[in-house]
C-alpha cells in the first residue's frame, strides 16, 4: 500500500468530519491503522484542536455521530463572520476550517474560498435557506426541478471535494460508483468554476440534499 497516498485519502475522509467526531475518533485512536493515524493528527492539528482539547472534550454519542456537509466557501472573512452570526442566532450548530493555514500572504490574498462553514447534515435545509433569505447565498435556478419528489439541482451538497492534481483517481471512482447507482450528481471543478472552491484545482462532488445520505454512503464504500 502506497503510504502517502492513503493517508491523504482518509485526510480527505476526515476533514469532512465534525470537530466532535475528529475528537471522538483520537479518543479511540488505538483501533486505527498508522496510516489513519497520521491522516486524523493532521486534520486534528490543521485545525487547531490541541491535546488539551481532545482531551478534554468528550462528545456525546449523538455529537460523535453527526454527518456534516459543506455549507459554503468564503474568502471574505467579515461575509464568514456574518453567516456565523445568523447561525448562531437561529442556534444552528457549526463548524468553520481555515484552508489558509500553511498559505503565503501572498496566496491568502488572492481571491479564493479559503474559510468552508459547514453544518451538520439535519441542519443544512434550514441553515441553507437562512443564509439564502439573509444573504443571497444559493440563488435560485432557473430550471425546474426533473422529477417532483427529487428535489431541486441547486439543493446541492457535497460529498467528495478533492484536489484535482493529486486525487483524481478517487473522485472518478466516487462519480462511477454514484452513476452505478443511479444517483444524480453535479461535477464542480475549479478550473471551470471556482466559486465556492478553496483554489482553481478543487473539484466537489455534489448531490441533490434528498440524495445526500444515501450518495455519502455510496462514496465512502467506494474509497474504504
Amino acid at each position: 500500500m502506497d503510504f502517502e497516498r492513503e493517508s491523504n485519502r482518509l485526510f480527505q475522509v476526515y476533514d469532512e468530519k465534525s470537530n466532535d467526531e475528529l475528537l471522538a475518533l483520537h479518543g479511540n485512536r488505538e483501533d486505527l491503522t498508522d496510516v489513519a493515524q497520521d491522516a486524523l493528527a493532521r486534520v486534528i492539528q490543521g485545525r487547531g484542536l490541541v491535546a488539551a482539547q481532545v482531551e478534554a472534550e468528550a462528545p456525546s454519542v449523538d455529537a460523535a455521530s453527526e454527518g456534516g456537509a459543506l455549507l459554503w466557501a468564503f474568502d471574505d472573512m467579515f461575509q464568514a463572520n456574518r453567516a456565523i452570526q445568523l447561525l448562531e442566532e437561529s442556534q444552528v450548530k457549526y463548524w468553520l476550517v481555515d484552508l489558509s493555514k500553511g498559505m503565503t500572504d501572498l496566496q491568502r490574498s488572492q481571491p479564493m474560498a479559503w474559510l468552508q462553514l459547514k453544518v451538520s447534515a439535519q441542519d443544512f435545509g434550514a441553515a441553507r435557506k437562512l443564509l439564502q433569505q439573509a444573504m443571497g447565498l444559493f440563488p435560485e435556478a432557473e430550471v425546474a426541478a426533473p422529477h417532483p419528489d427529487a428535489g431541486a439541482l441547486d439543493d446541492l451538497m457535497g460529498v467528495l471535494i478533492f484536489d484535482a492534481e493529486t486525487e483524481m483517481a478517487d473522485g472518478l471512482a466516487a462519480a462511477a460508483a454514484l452513476a452505478k447507482a443511479g444517483v444524480t450528481f453535479v461535477w464542480h471543478d475549479g478550473r471551470d468554476w471556482p466559486e465556492g472552491l478553496a483554489d482553481a484545482m478543487t473539484v466537489a462532488i455534489e448531490v441533490r440534499q434528498s440524495s445526500y445520505e444515501r450518495a455519502q454512503a455510496i462514496v465512502e464504500a467506494c474509497l474504504a
